[in-house]
């Protein structure tokens, strides 16, 4: 092993090392610390207690994340812990099967996808949310893997089959899923083409791409098809989704995109998890992602690199856009599009250090090398940042255990108050949002309203019932204070 490749996985160790840490850490975080991952915990405990979304509980969500957090409740418990515990496995299953996909590349390649992919939690998310971009990922780079494979003339007939197994637990997770095998089916479309088997595409299109998507359809409605309502649970679905879409507001594409960059020195690496603080400066990227995406697209130019990523980014963005409200969560998939490139461009300048290349070359190459290393090293110092004076990393003694119970209730009892002083139209906050749904699921309470996404759900017509049942809500929570403090 050379000196340089040393160096490299000393780097990439240390930050697997602290990747590690921090994952290990945040298996002991209460769930309450994010409003969307106790929603996804709640739908898996609903389910369990045989309450079925879209009718017994309405959400958006689809099948397929309730599906994979009902499983994670089955497997790992229905505490924070079991939950978080869910998160992290989820993540570990993401960073092997990227780790298998860049590995045909290198083993140095596969090793830093491993070690990119548990980036994520802490570099892209607060207190390690667990997300829907976050599930569709592992799916969507199967299907990469299985595009490739299918260009190579590995197997076709069983990778158009994954691949339409993958589309629809991708599209049953999140509907914008779709966009990347959208443009898989355009590249297989173009190869076949280009290699004058238009026939043969078209015949293993239908027969096995269609076969597993039918297939993977099945075992995803087959709960509700058991239930007898699946009719009805896809037009209250639908019903849901267009009241909550109407209730909304939807960002213009041309202000999404200027969100997403920012050119300012102070920020020039910033991770996604942290706001940009600068005036004028709005975006989740930074000049290095904007410098990776020229040296990426160069290096493509020079036919170094194949479209699969190119696909991967495309995908990534219109997912993005077509959300239209410019959560940084959303970017989840285009920042692990950025993560690929370099780990593409990382492998790449390796393989120049280790050829016959003149020594400008390899210098030059030694130079990226080193720049992108430590500029991701410096990435995450920023991203742990957040974490600084939190007491998150610095064990969980019984005083810590009491403080944060103390600030919990602190918080209840705060907006129990300024609700019942508040006219009907009020503001629900997400920390009440949290701790409340938290609390039905510790304290196994019966939920008075169907509407547990209600804080962002606001209909003129059902505002006075919204309000009733958030009273009723938080009443039944007061009367429960003191076993309230012993569970969370």
């Amino acid at each position: 092993m050379t000196i340089l490749k040393l160096i490299l996985y000393s780097i990439f160790s240390f930050i697997l090392l602290r990747s590690s840490y921090f994952i290990y850490q945040s298996l002991h975080w209460p769930l309450e610390y994010c409003i969307d991952m106790v929603l996804m915990k709640f739908f898996a405990w609903s389910f369990d207690k045989g309450l079925y979304p879209y009718t017994d509980i309405f959400t958006y969500n689809l099948p397929v994340t309730i599906y994979i957090n009902y499983f994670g409740l089955k497997l790992f418990g229905d505490t924070s812990f079991g939950f978080r515990l869910l998160d992290a496995s989820w993540m570990l299953f993401f960073a092997l099967v990227s780790y298998f996909y860049f590995r045909r590349l290198s083993f140095f390649a596969g090793f830093i996808g491993f070690v990119f992919t548990l980036l994520l939690p802490e570099n892209a998310t607060n207190f390690g949310a667990f997300q829907r971009e976050t599930m569709i990922l592992p799916f969507w780079i199967l299907a990469l893997l299985s595009t490739e494979s299918i260009i190579k003339n590995e197997n076709k007939r069983w990778n158009f089959f994954l691949l339409g197994t993958y589309c629809i637990f991708s599209f049953l997770i999140k509907p914008t899923a779709i966009l990347l095998f959208l443009g898989c089916q355009l590249n297989l479309f173009l190869y076949f083409i280009k290699s004058k088997k238009t026939i043969s595409y078209f015949k293993f299109n239908f027969l096995y791409f269609v076969l597993g998507s039918l297939f993977s359809l099945g075992v995803c409605v087959s709960p509700f098809l058991l239930k007898r309502n699946l009719i009805a649970s896809t037009l209250s679905w639908f019903r849901y989704f267009i009241d909550l879409s109407n209730s909304l507001e939807i960002k213009s594409a041309n202000l999404l995109l200027s969100q997403i960059f920012t050119f300012s020195l102070k920020d020039w690496n910033l991770p996604l998890n942290q706001p940009v603080v600068e005036y004028f400066t709005t975006g989740h990227l930074g000049i290095f992602h904007a410098l990776i995406l020229f040296l990426f697209f160069v290096l493509y130019y020079l036919k170094k690199f194949n479209s699969s990523i190119i696909i991967l980014l495309i995908s990534s963005l219109g997912n993005y856009l077509i959300q239209g409200k410019g959560f940084a969560y959303h970017l989840f998939p285009l920042w692990f599009s950025i993560f690929a490139m370099c780990i593409l461009i990382l492998n790449y300048f390796l393989s120049i250090t280790e050829t016959g290349q003149n020594k400008i070359v390899k210098f030059i190459a030694i130079i990226g090398i080193i720049f992108i290393s430590l500029s991701l090293l410096s990435q995450q110092n920023k991203s742990l940042r957040m974490y600084k004076n939190t007491g998150l990393f610095k064990g969980f003694s019984e005083e810590k255990k009491v403080l944060e119970k103390s600030l919990l209730l602190t918080k209840l009892d705060e907006i129990t108050k300024k609700l019942s002083k508040t006219p009907i139209r009020i503001q629900v906050f997400e920390a009440y949002h949290s701790i409340s749904l938290k609390a039905v699921m510790d304290l196994n309470l019966e939920l008075v309203s169907k509407y547990p996404e209600a804080y962002i759900f606001y209909n003129e017509a059902k505002e006075m019932q919204k309000y009733k049942t958030d009273r009723k809500f938080l009443t039944l929570l007061s009367a429960q204070e003191r076993k309230l403090q012993l569970k969370i």
